[in-house]
């Protein structure tokens, strides 16, 4: 019985082959059509999922939380070491308490060996990776007594740059790397977790307490919640504040929000309206391989009539039409598999700029699931125009004269509700690209201050030994502005110690 079942479905699949092959410009179509649609939205709905559903590799991540004390502006101010310790000391809601660097991660040179690097480096306090509770993928994290108030001698890399930098090499604990400015030494004790992007962008945490500003990472206390750490930390907020020499304690207010929210930041309600945008095409491009299919059938009325009256059963005609649907179906989804794995690929190795986490979006298996559930959904969408019209007196209504319009209401109605579904859905993303360009030319009509146009920011990363570094630097400030303007089309240049808007 199963060899019989199997050699009607094989007979089948080669049959529709061959119809298809006989109209290759409608095939080429629904499966482009197809494949654009299911490999936009699935790799538009793995980049969502990693990013934003995809927990974080911290124990009880919802009782991290990062309290901040912000100007009138909603700028973040930091605190001072001394007010660091006093926080730690007087806070009772949060009794396990980090500091981070307030500018979060930038730019570091280090030496390997010959290799000149340029990391994204966060300094923070020794007890960083024990206030989140997190495990390493490789090695191990600092702690504690690997604090130094001077210079640290470890450093742990991110899960992303371990892989991009280093191929993934686990022989990469104990590799060196030396800083061009201090001559010190920094070890490699270990690789953090993937999906670990705090503060944004990091590639290098090391422990190092910065003699500037500091942010706080606490971790709640047993049955405290955020509310509590709130009131407690407005309280103590005050009392810092009232004791600078230039407080604004009347303009500033207090903010206690968790991890999750600070790591994903504002790119969340865009990955939401954009996944939305990318499902509603999807079914489009559903609706329109719905729409060829009724065409295709309805210009096939006369072959399908003369097969039946040639002895041809109505089971094996819906079979083959059915096994055409399905083929539509498996070559749609396959080439837009294929496609949703390149971009998720480009979106993994590229690190899309203001995109957190990206070093767990190649990793998930999200695009499998979702190619899977789009598949199917394909299916049903493809089966429908053929299940539309198989009914018992389909012989009969075949065997009709095409130009009297008999047996064609099924077909009528379905297609009249393919074109009605696809105009209303059309209609909804129109609307939203018309707001969204209002907005973008409103955004672009901002003064910001400054011409933007023929702008440009070029960084440069020069190894200067502590030393000789007035020296250097001085050197470095008069060979180098004079040969850069010296360049085609530059009219004007200077130098800048940071880039503008560096920090929070």
């Amino acid at each position: 019985m199963n060899s019989v079942l199997a050699d009607r479905a094989i007979r089948d699949a080669r049959a529709a082959l061959r119809s298809l092959r006989r109209a290759p410009s409608f095939a080429a179509t629904a499966i482009l059509v197809l494949a654009l649609g299911i490999g936009s939205a699935t790799a538009t709905f793995s980049v969502l999922a990693a990013v934003l559903l995809k927990p974080l590799p911290v124990s009880a991540p919802e009782r991290v939380v990062l309290p901040r004390i912000l100007d009138g502006r909603g700028t973040d101010l930091a605190l001072g070491f001394s007010e660091f310790k006093e926080l730690r000391d007087a806070t009772r809601t949060m009794p396990v308490m980090a500091g981070v660097a307030h500018q979060g991660a930038f730019e570091t040179s280090l030496l390997a060996g010959d290799r000149p690097l340029t990391l994204k480096t966060a300094w923070v306090t020794g007890n960083f990776f024990d206030v989140l509770g997190t495990r390493p993928a490789l090695g191990r994290l600092f702690h504690a007594s690997d604090e130094s108030l001077i210079e640290p001698s470890v450093m742990v890399l991110s899960y992303g740059a371990w892989r991009r930098l280093f191929a993934g090499d686990s022989g990469v604990l104990g590799r060196q790397f030396v800083n061009p400015y201090t001559q010190h030494t920094l070890t490699i004790v270990g690789v953090a977790p993937p999906g670990l992007d705090y503060p944004r962008g990091t590639e290098v945490w090391s422990p190092y307490v910065y003699a500037g500003g500091l942010d706080v990472l606490a971790r709640l206390g047993n049955g405290v919640t955020v509310g509590a750490a709130r009131s407690e930390f407005e309280t103590i907020a005050q009392g810092l504040l009232a004791r600078r020499p230039f407080n604004g304690t009347e303009f500033a207010v207090t903010r206690v929000r968790g991890l999750a929210e600070a790591v994903v930041g504002d790119v969340k309600p865009v990955l939401l309206a954009l996944t939305g945008a990318v499902a509603l095409l999807l079914v489009i491009a559903c609706a329109n391989v719905g729409t060829l299919l009724l065409l295709r059938l309805t210009a096939r009325e006369q072959e399908l009539a003369i097969r039946l009256s040639l002895g041809a059963r109505t089971a094996d005609i819906l079979r083959q039409l059915l096994a055409e649907s399905g083929i539509l179906a498996l070559g749609g989804g396959t080439l837009g598999l294929a496609l949703a794995w390149l971009l998720v690929r480009a979106a993994g190795s590229l690190g899309w700029t203001g995109l957190p986490r990206v070093d767990v979006i190649s990793q998930s298996t999200i695009p499998l699931i979702a190619a899977g559930a789009a598949l199917l959904a394909l299916g049903l969408v493809c089966a429908a125009p053929v299940l539309a019209v198989a009914r018992p007196d389909l012989a009969a209504r075949l065997r009709l004269d095409t130009r009297a319009g008999g047996g064609r209401p099924a077909r009528r109605r379905l297609s009249r509700g393919f074109v009605a579904f696809q105009a209303a859905i059309a209609l909804v993303l129109l609307s939203g690209a018309g707001l969204l360009e209002r907005s973008l030319s409103r955004l672009q009509q901002i003064d910001l201050g400054f011409a933007p146009d023929h702008l440009s920011l070029l960084t440069v990363s020069v190894p200067i030994s502590l030393g000789n570094a007035s020296a250097q630097f001085a050197a470095l400030l008069d060979r180098g502005p004079p040969a850069l303007e010296s360049l085609p089309g530059v009219i004007a240049l200077t130098p800048i110690e940071a880039p503008p808007f560096f920090g929070p």
